[in-house]
């Protein structure tokens, strides 16, 4: 199977390089490892996994799902989430692995009036790795989707999504903490349509970029005609930790309709040395004074992602990250 690659010089991805990171690698898709916790409402269908929550069903628990990829190998794993009108579910995805492999992933997600999803997602993929996904959402009145992509893994990344608020009143929120060392490459590619009144969205990520990483932030919101009364923001925030590292940004409001409230924002730069300073001038030491203001940028993104158990999951793999030495 020949997989239509996208070409480099195409505007969506002009940073970043599929063609080139995936040269040699195979490209007859096989199914990976995959396992499965909590899965009430989670069945395995030829080509992946479909997550069905009926119409006014409310999960206690959350369904937790983890991809384990191997060297040499190429998987296109398929997966759909519908939630019936009124549903609310917790969902946790985890990509892992060892070795060389690429992770193409397609992700459906439809969410009718008045559910809510809240989407976990941890890139975790060996430094080897590619891994690719296309989320696609579609939105009924009043729904609520909430997504948290960590991503620490994979020689090149690409989370890419396409959110549409379809129904009056639909929000959703796009939350990413992106911590990147070495030659890795994460690109953000994020789309969201107002195409109904009333409805919110929110864009929020931060990235800290080592050594010759290179970091991508891609935000769009298009307001159509007629979706009055939009309420949605954008905002990026990168900091560099050398010389090395990289960071592009490109955020982007298309605006048809009136009586809106639509604002972006994006900033990279160095760690506030005068922060550094005040903090040092009080006897903290240079490095924990580092590591604490690190953790404070990301952390105010990472507790978006809930609390309990699922917040602190995330201070424990952004103090672990941090722990490994910064520049």
């Amino acid at each position: 199977m020949n997989i239509a690659l996208p070409a480099h010089d195409a505007e969506s991805w002009k940073y970043t390089n599929l063609a080139l990171a995936v040269k040699g690698m195979p490209q007859e898709a096989v199914r990976p490892p995959v396992s499965v916790r909590g899965g009430a409402y989670v069945r395995e269908e030829k080509d992946g996994w479909v997550i069905d929550v009926p119409s006014g069903e409310r999960a206690a628990e959350p369904s937790e799902i983890a991809i384990r990829g191997f060297d040499n190998s190429f998987f296109m794993p398929r997966m759909d989430m519908r939630l019936g009108a009124g549903a609310a579910l917790s969902v946790i995805e985890r990509h892992e692995g060892r070795g060389r492999f690429w992770n193409n992933q397609q992700t459906q997600i439809a969410i009718g009036a008045g559910a809510v999803l809240r989407h976990i997602r941890l890139q975790e993929n060996p430094e080897d790795a590619i891994y690719t996904q296309n989320t696609n959402v579609t939105m009924g009145k009043g729904g609520r989707y909430e997504v948290f992509t960590l991503t620490t893994g994979s020689l090149l990344s690409r989370n890419e999504m396409h959110v549409d608020l379809n129904g009056e009143g639909a929000s959703c929120a796009l939350y990413g903490v992106n911590l990147l060392r070495g030659k890795q490459h994460g690109d953000s590619t994020l789309t969201v349509v107002h195409a109904a009144p009333g409805c919110r969205s929110e864009q929020f990520y931060r990235s800290l970029l080592r050594d010759q990483a290179h970091g991508v932030y891609q935000g769009k919101i298009l307001v159509a005609r007629g979706a009055d009364g939009t309420d949605a923001t954008q905002l990026s925030n990168a900091i560099l930790l050398s010389e090395g590292a990289e960071m592009d940004t490109k955020p982007e409001l298309e605006i048809y309709a009136d009586d809106v409230k639509c604002s972006h924002g994006a900033t990279t730069g160095a760690l506030d040395e005068e922060a550094l300073f005040y903090m040092r001038s009080r006897g903290v030491d240079e490095d924990e004074a580092r590591a604490v203001l690190l953790s404070a940028f990301v952390n105010e993104v990472a507790e978006k992602a809930g609390d309990g158990d699922i917040a602190e999951m995330f201070r424990k793999k952004i103090h672990e990250w941090l722990a490994r030495g910064d520049s």
